[in-house]
């Protein structure tokens, strides 16, 4: 990981295409490299995403300008950017944890400095229903004393039941949903089309998760 380094156009791409600035890229050790992805006959620029846990890559994945995905056979399933899990903030009021659906969308709130993760594999459920996946029970530890979280997950079909999955499982005392401008999937969509004031907005006024049988002030009638 010392000798990895970043093409100056993948720099570029995310500066100019997704706002994300290179102090972010370098945060997280985003890189690139020369590889073939689904049967890319040639070598190609690819974005590298590392994934860490406990101070060890255990896993990665890739992307390239065409769009072809990867991510390395038999690697371990951690969030993305676990070390925020970490963050002294989340065991108090000063900080949410936010998780994403996708890395970009990630840096998209470290963008703001808010400790967020990403699931590894989008929004997918495990096979066997009863069976928790496994990055959450690696961090189960980690997000025990998390006070608040905030599921900023993508606006779609396939978001909003994993937000209500991902709540049943985390405590949906504790979460929280976003509400995304019109016109915007995901939180990277805001960063593009409104910059970061908004992005922050969707932090500030993110909005208990619905427990059914609850109801706030708001909801009463007059």
């Amino acid at each position: 990981m010392e000798n990895v380094e970043i093409n100056p156009k993948v720099i570029q791409w995310f500066q100019e295409k997704r706002k994300i600035s290179e102090k972010t890229l370098r945060q997280t050790k985003i890189y690139t490299e020369q590889r073939r992805l689904n049967g890319d006959e040639t070598l190609k620029e690819t974005i590298v995403f590392p994934s860490f846990w406990q101070g060890k890559v255990v896993n990665y994945k890739y992307r390239n300008a065409e769009k072809h995905f990867g991510q390395s056979p038999g690697g371990m399933k951690v969030f993305w950017n676990a070390d925020a899990l970490a963050d002294p903030r989340l065991q108090t009021d000063e900080a949410p944890l936010i998780i994403t659906e996708g890395e970009i969308d990630c840096l998209t709130f470290l963008e703001i400095g808010c400790p967020a993760v990403s699931v590894p594999n989008g929004a997918s459920f495990p096979k066997d229903p009863d069976k928790e996946p496994e990055y959450l029970t690696a961090a189960r530890g980690l997000l025990e004393p998390i006070k608040r979280i905030i599921l900023a997950v993508d606006n779609d079909k396939a978001g909003k039941p994993f937000a209500k999955y991902l709540a049943q499982r985390l405590g949906e005392a504790r979460c929280f949903t976003v509400s995304y401008p019109e016109g915007c999937k995901d939180a990277n969509d805001v960063l593009q089309k409104f910059g970061q004031e908004e992005v922050q907005r969707l932090v500030f006024e993110a909005k208990h998760y619905p427990i059914a049988g609850l109801y706030g002030y708001n909801d009463l009638p007059d």
